[in-house]
């Protein structure tokens, strides 16, 4: 039987009515049975969310095992639009198992358009489509709705889909003339913010019964997670201004709600929670660091009109976390960062153009006034008015480091607060040669601060601003001197990192370590000669473009409280399973909270709150540390600061799973320009050097081919390498020259890693042919035979 349901399978056909689209998009039909149809649209339904059976035929591809339903409130039903869920075994598109056909409000896939080019987690993709629908007034152009915030988009954008997603809407009772009349109408709360209002929050505590009205889960239900809202409630709910500001920081992505807010500010979307209506909003815990995410849902009615600010608006705690002056320049920094990208007329112009052409302007109610062709102009308006209020509220200033006057200094302490001026479009502080951001902290709408360490004597700072496009506004510098001296600044370095370990053994799956991930460890060393307290160090978790990076761990509370000079120490994953792989008698201080990524991580170590060292890895540096069980070694423990965020830096260890709380594992074999890797470009300086078999005893080194230790460069070192099987063969074949070694040591010599130096008669050699050449090398034959 085809379709596997028979007749209840809503498997039906439509005879073409001539019924189209007048451009070439998308035609979709909707067909179901008269008695479905008259019940769908019958007043006793008008609230159901019951679906029923139907064929849905999509530029003329059939899907039968489709179920549909109305979508919508009462205020709109059921002229809104239509929710349809497709045969698992038949997705549309190959992946949508369900989309909406959206019916009002076609300028609203232009406010979609501009987010998602302005870049931000909270749109989604829309398109457009003729609909041939059950009901003659729905036919017309729709939206189409296609991932919305269903599993398939939280996978892709935030690369988890377990958190749970929340829907914030009206609170609704039933009312009708009498007792057992029809209940198809509403009274709607209007005024209720998250929580209500503060004294609520306070008085019902964390009594998950009373947010499930106005606050629906929507996805992973069965975790019933409303402890997730009453954590943001009871944040968002806090009176004192830090009390608030540190409250929703750690329940919310402040950062992205302010982007949101904004965004919302612009559109003019009265309709939604932050302005008069507590409503249309999804929330999402993101599963990377459970905090919650806002995501726009519904701009119908937005129509570029209201007032871009607002100071309080008593149905949501929005305005004040805004008004916190570290939120109100993000709030005004995303306002000016999303006119310069895609808020602005010349980038709305071509898509109005566009979408404009393809629904023969029909806009299709909203209620906004909005239309295609008032769409450029209104943008433009509405663009000079937001502008004018930025600077109005945060009046534009300089860049500049104010402490001090700017003026060099000398202090007492092994830290600094540095003090400056900016204006909202500085997204980034950084130090000068850093690609990671400092922690600023914004206590004026226009003033940062910032703690930064100190090393031993003058310390030349230089603080650079990006914008929120990544490029330099200024760089500001001041030389601090410190009369103190804490070698942990100096000397206190990590040594080694296990972030993508090798697959566990069948021993450590049987006893519970079934998962890579739990043998990962950081390994430091005292790489000074005085003894480091390590009271006030710590691992710590930090926020970069918005998402959390980094391990957590303080070691004032670890095993170990102190390190000696050239002592190694650890912090590590699962101290079991640690322990399990490499023994119980390493110097553990401790475990982390977090978790290290396979593909790269930002690392920030702190003294006394200030960073000492920070750094990204990334897992195509050295591919046998990405899950093939070598580790990342230091190639220079007391090698410049940058040699940490650099491939250059590091090389695989020798040997599979590292050597924490030791000496690493040395060279690798073959690798004799130090870059970590043994591949052609060795072979092009061991050959430039001139020694193989050259007959001369004893007269080679490691850089010069001398492998296998005997003084000479010769075919056994061929044979004691590839034995070893380090060898990397390159995916291009690239010409390795004697310029390209040049370079090679001046980058050496910048990182602090000791340079290679060849001072023989030298020759070019082509890296791509000698990939060729040793690609299937595998016994002393062979290379007889090269040779």
């Amino acid at each position: 039987t085809f379709p596997a349901e028979g007749e209840n399978s809503g498997a039906m056909y439509q005879v073409d009515d001539g019924a189209g689209p007048g451009s070439d998009i998308d035609l979709i039909r909707l067909v179901v049975k008269d008695s479905d149809r008259r019940d769908l649209f019958a007043a006793t339904n008008k609230m159901s969310n019951w679906y029923l059976p139907a064929t849905v035929v999509h530029n003329g591809v059939v899907f039968h095992d489709v179920e549909l339903r109305l979508t919508g409130s009462r205020w709109i039903r059921p002229n809104s639009g239509y929710k349809v869920r497709f045969n698992p075994e038949q997705p549309l598109l190959g992946v949508h198992d369900s989309v909406r056909y959206d019916l009002n409000g076609m300028t609203e896939i232009v406010m979609k358009q501009m987010l998602n080019r302005a870049g931000t987690k909270s749109s989604s993709y829309d398109d457009i489509g003729y609909l041939v629908s059950p009901n003659r007034s729905h036919t017309h152009e729709v939206l189409v709705n296609l991932a919305r915030y269903e599993n398939i988009y939280l996978d892709e954008q935030f690369g988890d889909s377990s958190g749970t997603k929340f829907e914030l809407d009206d609170v609704t009772i039933p009312t009708g003339s009498g007792v057992e009349s029809l209940k198809n109408n509403t009274d709607v709360y209007q005024d209720a913010d998250i929580g209500v209002n503060t004294s609520m929050v306070q008085s019902q505590g964390a009594n998950p019964e009373f947010y499930r009205a106005h606050l629906l889960i929507k996805s992973s239900r069965t975790k019933d997670d409303f402890p997730a809202i009453v954590r943001m409630a009871q944040a968002i709910h806090q009176t004192d201004e830090m009390d608030l500001f540190e409250a929703t920081n750690a329940v919310m992505d402040v950062d992205e709600w302010m982007r949101h807010y904004a965004n919302q500010a612009y559109f003019g979307n009265w309709d939604t929670y932050g302005f008069r209506r507590p409503k249309n909003l999804r929330m999402y815990q993101n599963p990377a660091d459970e905090k919650m995410v806002p995501l726009m849902w519904d701009c119908d009615l937005c129509g570029f009109n209201e007032t871009i600010y607002n100071a309080r608006e008593s149905r949501s705690r929005l305005d004040e976390i805004r008004d916190i002056p570290h939120n109100f320049r993000l709030f005004w920094g995303h306002m000016y960062d999303y006119i310069d990208r895609s808020f602005n007329e010349e980038y709305v112009a071509r898509w109005v153009t566009h979408y404009g052409e393809k629904t023969n302007n029909a806009t299709h109610g909203g209620d906004s006034g909005l239309t295609f062709a008032t769409f450029t102009r209104v943008t433009g308006n509405r663009s000079r008015q937001a502008l004018a209020e930025i600077e109005r509220r945060v009046p534009k200033v300089d860049f500049a480091i104010t402490t001090n006057g700017g003026n060099d200094m000398v202090v007492d302490t092994n830290s600094v607060q540095l003090q400056g001026k900016g204006w909202v479009n500085v997204r980034q502080l950084r130090l000068a040669g850093s690609e990671v951001p400092l922690d600023a902290f914004w206590p004026e709408n226009d003033v940062w601060q910032v703690e930064l360490p100190l090393g031993n004597n003058a310390n030349e700072i230089s603080i650079e601003a990006y914008d929120f496009r990544g490029n330099l506004i200024d760089t500001k510098s001041i030389s601090v001197t410190t009369t103190q001296n804490n070698p942990a600044i100096d000397s206190l370095r990590i040594t080694e990192i296990n972030y993508n370990p090798g697959n566990p053994t069948d021993q450590e799956s049987a006893a519970g370590h079934d998962d890579a991930d739990d043998f990962e460890f950081i390994e430091f060393r005292n790489t000074g000669d005085q003894t480091i307290s390590l009271a006030g160090i710590e691992l710590a978790e930090v926020q970069v473009n918005g998402n959390p990076e980094g391990v957590a761990f303080d070691f004032t509370n670890g095993a170990i409280t102190e390190l000696a000079p050239g002592a190694f120490v650890l912090v590590v994953e699962d101290m079991e399973a640690f322990a399990m792989r490499y023994g119980n008698d390493l110097p553990v201080a401790g475990q982390w909270s977090g978790g290290l990524s396979n593909g790269s991580e930002t690392i920030t170590v702190r003294a006394e709150g200030a960073a000492i060292q920070q750094f990204s890895y990334n897992d195509n540096w050295h591919p046998s540390t990405d899950g093939d069980g070598n580790t990342l070694e230091i190639i220079n423990e007391k090698g410049a600061l940058e040699a940490w965020g650099t491939a250059e830096g590091w090389r695989p260890s020798a040997i599979a799973n590292g050597s924490p709380g030791a000496e690493g594992s040395g060279r690798v074999p073959g690798d004799s320009n130090g870059d970590g890797i043994f591949d052609s470009s060795d072979f092009v300086l061991v050959f430039q050097a001139g020694e193989y078999e050259d007959g001369i005893a004893g007269n080679s080194t490691f850089e010069e081919g001398d492998w296998d230790g005997d003084g000479d460069f010769t075919s056994s070192d061929f044979v004691f390498v590839f034995t070893v099987g380090n060898y990397v063969a390159e995916a291009t074949p690239t010409v390795q020259t004697t310029t390209t070694v040049d370079e090679l040591v001046k980058r050496r010599v910048e990182l602090g890693i000791q340079p290679i130096i060849v001072e023989k008669a030298s020759r070019s050699i082509d890296g791509a042919l000698v990939d060729d050449a040793f690609e299937d090398l595998d016994d002393d034959d062979d290379f007889e035979l090269l040779v």
